[in-house]
């Protein structure tokens, strides 16, 4: 760039060249919302009204971030074809979904520098995929033996004996959560799958084993959001498709060095269609803009606004989901993807709360539950 500078200015008087690559270069600013853009004599221009928007709202509060979204994006063209584990995964972090799967910005940001020493213990989503898989192959009777062979091979293991020893520890848990649930998974058959439309989006669900006729979902280290979202909307799906079943769901829970595995039953859905469609819509909407539903506190707050008591439920409610938005140790408001889509200043409410309501509410009405076993 440089050169071609030297090149044109040459063509003026020594005393003009300095001048010639002045008129040539123009600073733009880093901020596509500096004020820059829309001061008069600036040198820069904007015609954008969103931009605008953004310029006036830094000038008159400095210290608050911009807002990545002014707007809704365009619609995305076309139809939407999903299984049911990828609108489970819209459902439980929209604001991610947005960013990974419509804008193609991934923000996994690493919190600490690589420690030198080795691990000794199995990361966090490691452990879940482990845990499912041995899951799948214990029930059925088989050998773990390949599955530690895959994942060693694969480096998903800490080296040498810490590796065994974190894939025994696993082992051991989920075998002792399989014999806490006898005939749980009885009478193995294949489903095909099955698929249904809703509002333009096409659901469709893997083939997969049913269990004397029924599903079966089994969580033995504890029911996370996505794991109660996934249960859900197979369920849905599967009542839509005309099945008149109900699906199990065993999960673990540990408490003051109790360990003990409760089951969660959704019966037969006769509204699935209309239920479907609503997250049909949601997903529309989420992926086109945000979409105030976060992974914690919007469960957290559907939990509490439930709960039996003599306090308000909105109060109960938003206390719980503020207590988890606003955790000291895992913040979910520090989450770099809720951070991104909605800004620091961005406070849980009565959005926050209508959408919890329309996602999580169904679930909890329908859901019966009852401890299975404990030691």
């Amino acid at each position: 760039m440089s050169e071609l500078l030297d090149y044109i200015a040459s063509f003026g008087s020594a005393a003009e060249a300095d001048e010639i690559r002045s008129a040539m270069i123009t600073l733009q600013k880093l901020n596509r919302y500096s004020s820059g853009y829309f001061l008069p004599e600036s040198g820069l221009y904007s015609f954008s009204p969103v931009n605008m928007k953004e310029a006036e709202a830094a000038i008159k509060n400095p210290s608050a971030s911009p807002l990545f979204f002014s707007g809704p994006l365009p619609a995305a063209g076309g139809e939407y074809r999903l299984t049911t584990a990828d609108l489970a995964w819209f459902m439980r972090s929209p604001a991610r979904a947005l960013c990974v799967s419509r804008l193609g910005i991934s923000l996994e940001i690493k919190e600490t520098a690589p420690l030198d020493d080795e691990p000794f213990e199995i990361d966090r989503r490691t452990g879940y995929s482990l845990n499912g898989e041995l899951l799948q192959v214990m029930a059925g009777g088989g050998d773990t033996q390949p599955l530690f062979d895959k994942m060693k091979a694969a480096g998903m293991l800490p080296h040498g004996a810490a590796g065994r020893a974190a894939f025994d520890k696993s082992a051991g848990g989920v075998k002792r959560f399989i014999e806490m649930i006898p005939g749980a998974f009885a009478r193995p058959e294949n489903f095909a799958g099955c698929e249904v439309t809703c509002r333009g989006v096409h659901l469709r669900i893997k083939p997969c084993t049913l269990y004397d006729g029924e599903p079966v979902f089994a969580a033995p280290f504890g029911l996370r959001s996505l794991d109660l979202l996934r249960s859900w909307i197979e369920h849905l799906v599967l009542c839509a498709c005309g099945k008149k079943i109900r699906t199990r769901i065993f999960y673990g829970e540990e408490s003051r060095g109790n360990y003990s595995v409760k089951q969660a039953v959704f019966d037969y859905a006769a509204d699935a269609q209309s239920l479907l469609e609503k997250l049909a819509d949601l997903y529309v909407e989420g992926m086109n803009g945000p979409v105030e539903l976060f992974p914690e506190s919007s469960r957290a707050f559907v939990e509490a606004f439930n709960s039996p008591g003599k306090d308000e439920p909105l109060a109960k409610g938003m206390k719980a989901a503020r207590e988890r938005f606003y955790n000291f140790r895992y913040p979910e408001n520090a989450d770099p993807y809720i951070l991104k889509v909605f800004g620091s200043g961005y406070s849980p409410g009565r959005k926050f709360r209508d959408t919890a309501l329309a996602v999580y509410g169904p679930v909890y009405e329908n859901m019966a539950g009852e401890v299975q076993g404990d030691e």
